[in-house]
């Protein structure tokens, strides 16, 4: 039986295009770990591609396994050429279910997909990337929360779930605010106090 070879690509000849890559940012503890991989056993899952011209390509899915190949130190890598299609598609869909975006890079990515195939709608985007209109709804409505719940949600530490009922809570007031209130209830609760607490209470 004969074995079909994966074609391979020098790793100079391979391009990084700016605005395809919907993560944001990659965990140098995480790219190291790959990298270390890497070296140990190959990239098994061929990186995607598409040719430029002149003997060039542009990768379209595998962002975070071309930067390990790097890391790593290989010169070839494997890749799967695709002249079909299109490029942000390939690369939204292949970070969605390979390289573990965070809600928030999901978010960008599917905002950066509308706007460069002009869709307007969540049901188009969904058709679009193969996922559920509500998911599409989910990720993008991320967009309009404050920049900090934002931050929260893509380290982790505010669920998307929960990212609705805490987003839009009112800032703490500052702590002598916080200090006056509960002087005045206890005030309130306790006469005797409010002289003790006002200079201007007479006996």
């Amino acid at each position: 039986m004969t074995q079909l070879l994966t074609p391979e690509l020098d790793v100079s000849t391979i391009d990084v295009e700016k605005g395809l890559n919907a993560r944001r940012h990659i965990d140098p503890d995480a790219l190291e770990r790959l990298a270390s991989s890497v070296k140990r056993t190959g990239i098994v899952e061929p990186i995607v591609v598409r040719p430029t011209g002149k003997g060039r390509f542009t990768v379209t899915a595998g962002h975070r396994r071309l930067s390990a190949a790097k890391v790593a130190g290989l010169k070839k890598v494997p890749v799967v050429v695709r002249d079909s299609g299109d490029a942000r598609t390939a690369a939204f869909v292949e970070n969605v279910h390979r390289e573990k975006l965070n809600p928030v890079e999901e978010a960008e990515g599917l905002e950066a997909l509308a706007k460069d195939m002009k869709l307007t709608t969540n049901k188009a985007i969904a058709e679009e990337v193969a996922m559920s209109t509500a998911w599409v709804g989910s990720r993008r409505r991320l967009l309009k929360l404050p920049t900090k719940v934002q931050e929260a949600i893509a380290k982790g530490t505010v669920p998307v779930d929960g990212s609705r009922s805490c987003a839009w809570l009112p800032p703490p007031p500052p702590a002598s605010q916080n200090a006056s209130v509960r002087s005045s209830r206890v005030a309130k609760r306790r006469p005797e106090i409010s002289c003790a607490i006002s200079p201007s209470c007479s006996t």
